[in-house]
């Protein structure tokens, strides 16, 4: 059963599946998501969890055997997109742009035969409508979450496969007007660089403990804007 949370004017998070409830938001501005990549990924080494102590070790994310559960979100959300990708894996249908994310090079571990890490990702992007002041160029250089995080949440992420905030905002601050929406809301990154740039928000998640993570960090991040008493 869905549950649905209103958080503050303009910012709502649904606790259930994105595909049941996409067709009931009506319109939407543009979907930017960090969704399952379809590489059946499980934290670990190379997987997230290395410098947090075990603490996401064997952690899976739903729908990540394939790329579907991605690409019926985007058809569903029939809007603008802006998701993360492996590499390695294909393209959504209708992706008119790709941007590289440069994690840094404390990230990745990949096959220790070679002298590269896989220290980058992929964003596509699909639709029209996307702008910025100026164009820049399509490599981004942003740090990804360390596995060790010693100034909150204990020293640990808030998601195994956390993304940073800066890095979502980019995406929002470029996206067409309208609802941002997140299908895939995992630790809330998307959430708070709406709620940052004064964008109204709809988040969806599967997971019963990523949506309460999420939740208290969008309450904190609203806090601190004094949004919310």
């Amino acid at each position: 059963m869905t549950h649905i949370e209103t958080i503050a004017e303009g910012v709502t998070l649904y606790l259930g599946d994105c595909r049941e409830i996409l067709p009931t938001i009506g319109t939407i501005g543009a979907l930017i998501s960090d969704p399952p990549y379809g590489v059946a990924a499980r934290a670990g080494m190379g997987g997230g969890s290395k410098g947090d102590g075990g603490m996401w070790a064997g952690t899976t994310i739903a729908g990540d055997q394939d790329t579907t559960v991605r690409d019926e979100a985007i058809t569903l959300a029939a809007a603008p997109f802006a998701v993360l990708s492996a590499v390695r894996i294909p393209h959504p249908p209708g992706t008119k742009a790709t941007v590289v994310w440069n994690k840094g090079e404390h990230t990745g571990a990949g096959d220790l035969r070679m002298p590269w890490k896989p220290s980058f990702e992929l964003v596509h992007i699909g639709g029209d409508g996307w702008s910025a002041p100026k164009r820049t160029g399509g490599i981004l250089s942003i740090n990804a979450v360390a596995g060790c995080v010693g100034n909150r949440n204990d020293g640990h992420r808030y998601h195994p496969f956390e993304k940073p905030v800066e890095l979502m905002a980019h995406f929002v601050s470029r996206a067409p007007a309208g609802l941002i929406v997140d299908p895939f809301l995992g630790g809330g990154s998307t959430a708070i660089a709406a709620v940052k740039l004064g964008r109204p928000f709809v988040g969806i998640e599967l997971k019963p403990e990523f949506f309460e993570i999420s939740k208290e960090r969008i309450v904190q991040s609203l806090r601190q804007l004094e949004m919310f008493a």
